[in-house]
């Protein structure tokens, strides 16, 4: 059963209790912890409607470590991350963990919190994990380098380091990662989408009115599909790729 912090009680896959972490003060929260049990590279999906979820690769863990919390005791969001679920099955040629946050129901805020206050921890093994988020809302950061990266999403966007592929399809969040390694498929109807250092074969970003910007290194090859509507298109060091770039009233600046 879970309990309120203090004391916080986190449990582990199969029921198992995951250990606790240090002190964090007398604030109450409510939190659960989910550890895999398969160790290695992982794909870990997670579902949350609101909230803001962040993922670290971290080379000094063989596991996935999923921490979902709010600063709530009681109320929808102190409900919702109660009946958090998990579930692991292998995918794709690797382990799975998927990690479901529901709906938070009800009008109820506490003062001073913010509508969205369902935070989502993931700690993956550095060797070759991927993320997949479904939401409506929540923000995506990620630290470090990962193999796959997928968002779905209405509002959410994404700030990454380092993916070999990144996917997404958003409405209105904007769309940035500092490097991308393989392939590019982002489609989404008012988001920006930046990527700074592309060296991939396979790059297709469409939006109606956000702003693409894409800078290639020598290593890139292939081909590339931009398509806006009235989005600005900027694209550094395509020279020799094949671009396909159509815009109706947004401007193409080629650097």
């Amino acid at each position: 059963m879970l309990e309120k912090h203090p004391p916080e009680m986190h449990y582990g896959c199969g029921g198992r209790e995951a250990p606790t972490p240090s002190d964090q003060g007398s604030a109450l929260t409510t939190s659960r912890t989910f550890i895999s049990t398969g160790a290695g590279a992982v794909r870990a999906e997670i579902v949350s409607p609101v909230g803001t979820v962040t993922v670290t690769t971290d080379p000094t863990i063989t596991n996935a470590v999923i921490t979902v919390s709010t600063p709530d005791d009681n109320g929808p969001y102190a409900t919702a991350i109660e009946h958090a679920t998990h579930d692991e099955r292998p995918t794709q040629g690797m382990e799975g963990i998927r990690v479901e946050v529901p709906e938070p129901h009800g009008t109820e805020t506490p003062q001073g919190h913010s509508a969205d206050n369902v935070t989502v921890d993931v700690r993956l093994p550095d060797d070759g994990s991927s993320i997949v988020l479904t939401s409506n809302s929540a923000d995506l950061t990620v630290y470090g380098d990962l193999q796959t990266l997928s968002l779905f999403s209405h509002s959410g966007g994404v700030r990454a380091e380092g993916v070999h592929t990144l996917r997404a399809v958003t409405s209105t969040g904007d769309i940035e990662a500092q490097r991308v390694d393989h392939q590019v498929d982002i489609a989404t109807n008012s988001g920006n989408v930046t990527i700074g250092a592309y060296s991939g074969s396979e790059f297709r970003a469409h939006t109606a009115t956000g702003k693409v910007r894409v800078s290639a290194t020598p290593a890139a090859a292939g081909g590339m599909d931009i398509r806006t509507r009235t989005g600005e298109v900027t694209t550094r060091g395509t020279d020799d790729l094949d671009e396909r770039i159509i815009t109706g009233s947004g401007a193409h600046y080629r650097h």
